[in-house]
């Protein structure tokens, strides 16, 4: 069964959440999301919403300072750390934060080729935040 309309809404929200108040809230509301959608949409349906946030929150650009992401990264691994359909959408998140706070290649190149290709084919051409 497709969750394509669901999975997009709930990124659309996740993606609101992350203009307006930055990413100190996203793993509160991915921790307040995962029972609500695991009950409904089945057991993979959070690595999807993660992998289609990563890429619509990438492309346009990471919304919030270093050190907010900072901390959201690592309540984030804390509260999916137990769903293995998390673990690659969440690592190219952390590579593609902290290339942006750096403008460092080597975060990208942490990464295997076929995540690095997709984070370089989705990453907006501006110069890197530094904050």
């Amino acid at each position: 069964q497709d969750h394509g309309r669901h999975v997009e809404a709930i990124v659309g929200i996740l993606t609101m959440s992350l203009r307006k108040f930055g990413p100190r809230y996203l793993p509160e509301g991915v921790a307040k999301l995962r029972e609500l959608l695991t009950a409904y949409l089945g057991a993979g349906i959070v690595g999807r919403v993660l992998t289609d946030f990563l890429k619509a929150n990438v492309k346009g650009g990471l919304a919030g300072d270093s050190a907010e992401w900072e901390q959201a990264l690592e309540g984030l691994a804390t509260s999916v750390s137990d769903l293995p359909d998390c673990s690659i959408p969440l690592g190219m998140l952390q590579a593609a934060v902290r290339h942006a706070k750096t403008g460092d290649e080597r975060h990208l190149l942490s990464l295997p080729v076929e995540q690095r290709q997709l984070l370089e084919d989705i990453q907006p051409s501006a110069t890197p935040q530094r904050t």
